[in-house]
């Protein structure tokens, strides 16, 4: 059982929790994918560390829920439903869309390399079947990594960057995101 959070909790979680709180989801996203026989979004952010569960994450939670939602519209998609969540073990939130697996795949990369926080959500699309679409299936490489130009895979493995370097690039991407939005926001009333 996860553990719900409103704001911020800022606890230390290990290996067990991220690995139960993937079967959980993975059931989550079986109920949904039964339920609305839709594509399916599933939606994480790419947190470095043991504390999933800050600030940050829920402000990319927040801007990640705009974005694809924006994403969806501006396409003439229809949500069928969606829902959102805060754990100890990070942020999610689900979309059903009634389109092809494909099409919702090709927009959710779209999403991830053209926005500017896009690098840090993690957007999974899983077709009515349950079949996940991967990066490779459309031609496009492994992620690379926040910091430098591997794979977020090898560096991950090999824990070349600590999680303070890498919070502190995310906290400085948030910060220059908001910035801008807020001088689009001043300069638009």
């Amino acid at each position: 059982m996860e553990l719900m959070c409103s704001r911020p909790t800022h606890l230390r979680v290990g290996v067990t929790q991220m690995l139960a709180a993937r079967d959980e989801r993975v059931r989550r996203q079986q109920i949904w994918l039964d339920r609305y026989k839709g594509s399916l979004i599933s939606f994480c952010i790419n947190m470095p560390g043991e504390i999933k569960d800050n600030a940050e994450a829920h402000q990319l939670q927040a801007a990640g829920i705009i974005a694809v939602e924006k994403e969806i519209k501006a396409r003439g998609w229809v949500i069928t439903a969606h829902s959102s969540w805060r754990f100890i073990t990070g942020p999610e939130a689900f979309w059903s869309v009634q389109i092809p697996a494909r099409a919702l795949k090709e927009a959710m990369i779209t999403l991830e390399q053209q926005h500017p926080l896009g690098r840090l959500f993690d957007l999974d699309v899983s077709g009515a079947d349950g079949r996940s679409l991967s990066r490779r299936e459309f031609g496009l490489p492994p992620r690379q990594c926040l910091l430098c130009d591997d794979l977020a895979a090898v560096c991950g493995r090999s824990r070349r960057h600590s999680p303070e370097a890498l919070l502190a690039h995310i906290r400085h991407t948030l910060y220059s995101y908001s910035s801008a939005q807020e001088q689009h926001h001043v300069c638009t009333v």
